[in-house]
């Protein structure tokens, strides 16, 4: 491991480092970066001229292991960089980034994924673009793939083999359900032709003979007068008041009381209801479990599951939760759902072995087996959460079961594990047919807490 990196400079430099400390390099283009190594690259170029070097470096897959620093923000240094240069911790910096250097044995590894990996720091960040149809963009995704018009799939695949994980939503958009284009208007419309030549109309109610019109027939010399009984009103609510505000389409000629709301699409022009829209979360993305075992050992972590009794899969899972909810509800029954999270099971391999974390998920799942009885009904939920269905249980078990949870973990030999337990009974009138959507809403609580 070199101890002073060479550090090539784009452009004017700011600071002073000592020949000592390192070697300080001009450079006028990536041509002049060696790529068989990694080092420091510092651009102090104009904001267009650092945003364009800052994409070509990574699009050439070549700088992927260095450090990329510039002297001034612009629109794509955030994205593309490690920040803004200080000379103050620069060694500090740079033999942390050997040390992690050092330890990629993977050969065939995402230049994409090493770069993050790198660094903790480093995020895969949307930028937003309203002259693009998707509304956002990935810069540094864009540096290394060429499909990246059409980033969503692409993260989702990544993010269910476990390579990325979201990091922080951002913002939540709605597309087109016919091209996906997110440049969307909001129109009220006539519910009987959608047309959106419509018009607000206000009704008066005179309180002497009941009539009801729109208001400009109660205007008569400048004044209101209703054209039935002829009656002068002067006072709301005394002598007349005003009914719900009602519409008027000038295509049709159709009176109506709402609005119905549709979508046009600015890019097709189709025009849909706002429930057939597809809904997109935009997340900064961190880098997953299998990424960085991927990246260390060469090969993707399997994540062993627990060898539970009673076990069944997660759609078998939720159409029971709906069956014996509505079964509680007829007849009067109480069951419990207990929620048991291992929160530091994703990582465990990484940090001790699979060897070990096999040795682990079998001595958990040889004490839960001696927890569960014959009736008990088991998922493995995700890797790290495994949900309990205990028919004919009510609340008042709970300290029991806590009490033979507690006594369950201190027999586990092992000082880093940690067993989380969450409960939820039945039945809940908010479940209906929708188990996915209830255990979603329940686990937000734990996903809050971790």
């Amino acid at each position: 491991m070199k101890s002073q990196p060479d550090i090539y400079v784009f452009g004017a430099y700011n600071e002073v480092v000592t020949p000592e400390q390192c070697a300080v390099i001009p450079a006028r283009c990536i041509d002049d970066l060696p790529s068989n190594t990694s080092g420091v690259v510092i651009i102090g170029l104009n904001n267009d001229a650092q945003d364009a070097l800052l994409m070509q470096l990574h699009s050439s897959k070549q700088f992927g292991l260095w450090q990329i620093f510039v002297q001034q923000p612009t629109v794509l240094s955030s994205h593309l960089s490690d920040g803004l240069w200080s000379a103050v911790h620069e060694l500090e910096q740079w033999h942390y980034h050997q040390q992690r250097l050092a330890m990629i044995t993977g050969t065939a590894f995402d230049p994409m994924i090493a770069w993050l990996w790198l660094n903790p720091e480093r995020r895969l960040l949307a930028k937003p673009q309203s002259d693009l149809s998707l509304l956002y963009r990935y810069p540094l995704l864009e540096c290394y793939y060429s499909n990246s018009e059409a980033p969503y799939g692409y993260l989702q695949s990544q993010v269910s083999k476990g390579y990325l994980q979201p990091d922080k939503l951002i913002d939540k958009i709605r597309q087109c359900p016919a091209c996906h284009s997110g440049h969307l208007n909001y129109l009220e419309t006539c519910p009987a032709c959608f047309s959106p030549d419509i018009e607000e109309r206000i009704s008066l109610h005179c309180f002497t003979c009941g009539h009801v019109s729109a208001q400009d027939n109660f205007i008569r010399r400048g004044q209101l007068e209703c054209p039935n009984c002829l009656t002068q009103i002067r006072h709301i609510g005394v002598d007349y008041d005003r009914p719900l505000e009602t519409f008027h389409c000038n295509g049709c000629k159709h009176a109506f009381v709402e609005a119905t709301t549709k979508v046009r699409c600015l890019d097709c022009l189709t025009l849909n209801d706002i429930n057939i829209l597809i809904p997109r979360k935009i997340y900064t993305y961190q880098l997953g479990i299998q990424a960085t075992h991927t990246i260390r050992y060469g090969q993707a972590l399997a994540v062993p599951e627990l060898t539970l009794n009673g076990k069944v899969d997660v759609g078998y899972f939720h159409s029971l939760l709906v069956w014996i909810n509505k079964l509680a509800q007829r007849h009067q029954q109480s069951h419990l759902i207990l929620g048991m999270h291992l929160p530091g099971l994703k990582d465990y391999a990484y940090r001790y072995g699979e060897v070990q974390m096999f040795s682990l998920t079998e001595q958990i799942s040889e004490r839960l087996n001696g927890l569960m009885r014959d009736t008990d009904i088991c998922c493995q939920y995700r890797p790290d959460l495994m949900l309990l269905l205990m028919p004919m249980t009510s609340n008042s078990s709970l300290p029991v079961l806590q009490n033979k949870i507690v006594q369950l973990a201190d027999v586990i030999e092992e000082s880093e594990f940690s067993l989380e337990i969450y409960a939820w009974s039945l039945p809940d009138s908010s479940l209906n047919d929708d188990a996915p959507f209830w255990l979603q809403q329940c686990l937000q609580e734990l996903n809050d807490n971790g």
